[in-house]
């Protein structure tokens, strides 16, 4: 992917870069500029989506993510464009967003990032959540220890479907209890808490 510099992008000045959500963040005289990463179906290539906001001269970080906040997209827009570029994809409705998949990955954020959308979780109110995504599947190895370790079942093959999600999870809930390698500890393990508490962030 090409990076996008400040300076390329018409009323910007160097020194406002924020990093919020993966996303890239300038700031303009009159807009609030995020460049974020997606795909060009169908070859894969990943480009820089400029949207800009309004904002006032005093926006910090907080007010930055607070903008991310309003129009997030729908969690089938990124499960649509991981089942037609990946090897993979997610149906978020049933992921608890603790990054198991990012932690046991031999690339982790070389290929992963974590994404806001507007996602239910177990038959909740949907709301904005933090999600894995596939931004880099050409560095996939498709070694598959990511499926292994999801406890919900949530992240599979990308030719396979998920016909009954719920009972899905059901099923791959018990079966932690089993499970000699990825099991009940490695779950409740410290650093998926805290991201599970992160990604999930109350109202």
């Amino acid at each position: 992917m090409r990076r996008r510099y400040i300076d390329e992008i018409p009323g910007c000045f160097a020194g406002s870069y924020y990093k919020v959500f993966n996303t890239r963040h300038f700031r303009s005289k009159r807009s609030l500029i995020i460049l974020s990463p997606v795909y060009s179906p169908p070859n894969g290539i990943i480009s820089n989506v400029i949207t800009l906001y309004p904002y006032e001269a005093e926006t910090d970080t907080s007010e930055a993510e607070t903008v991310m906040e309003k129009e997030p997209r729908s969690w089938r827009y990124y499960y649509e464009l991981m089942k037609s570029n990946t090897p993979l994809t997610i149906y978020y409705p049933i992921c608890g967003g603790g990054e198991e998949c990012i932690s046991v990955c031999p690339y982790g954020h070389e290929i992963w990032e974590v994404v806001p959308m507007l996602s239910p979780m177990f038959g909740g109110k949907p709301r904005v959540r933090l999600r894995p995504f596939m931004a880099h599947p050409e560095k996939c190895q498709e070694c598959y220890l990511c499926v292994q370790a999801c406890p919900t079942g949530a992240l599979h093959r990308s030719d396979q479907e998920i016909r009954h999600p719920f009972l899905t999870l059901i099923k791959n809930s018990i079966k932690l209890f089993f499970k000699k390698r990825y099991g009940i500890r490695w779950v409740f393990r410290k650093e998926h808490r805290e991201k599970f508490k992160r990604n999930n962030p109350k109202e």
